[in-house]
């Protein structure tokens, strides 16, 4: 590829599972790779959200649409968590997009 891994790699000096995907699917697959690190006394927990076959389409008209509505549902778990009476955010996994890498 292109080096995403590689990035991810050497952002947090950890080796994350590299999965090997055919890029061959006719929509976008979003899959979340759950990571728990951990330097001296800090811990992590790290969330790696991969678009699958995002760009590989040759209509590439709708090709945003699953990112945008996988963005907008972990929004609305997390604002749905909030607005209840007796919320546990303590315990409730924080599951928003915070960064976005594009390339």
């Amino acid at each position: 590829g292109i080096g995403k891994s590689t990035l991810m790699d050497c952002l947090f000096k950890a080796n994350f599972d590299d999965t090997v995907h055919s890029h061959k699917s006719p929509g976008v697959e979003i899959s979340e790779h759950i990571y728990n690190l951990k330097e001296g006394n800090v811990k992590l927990r790290l969330a790696i959200v991969d678009s699958v076959g995002y760009g590989d389409q040759i209509n590439k008209e709708n090709s945003f649409k699953p990112l945008v509505d996988y963005i907008d549902e972990q929004f609305e778990n997390y604002l749905q968590e909030e607005l209840k009476i007796k919320r546990d955010l303590v315990t409730f996994h924080d599951s928003r997009i915070h960064v976005c890498l594009y390339y």
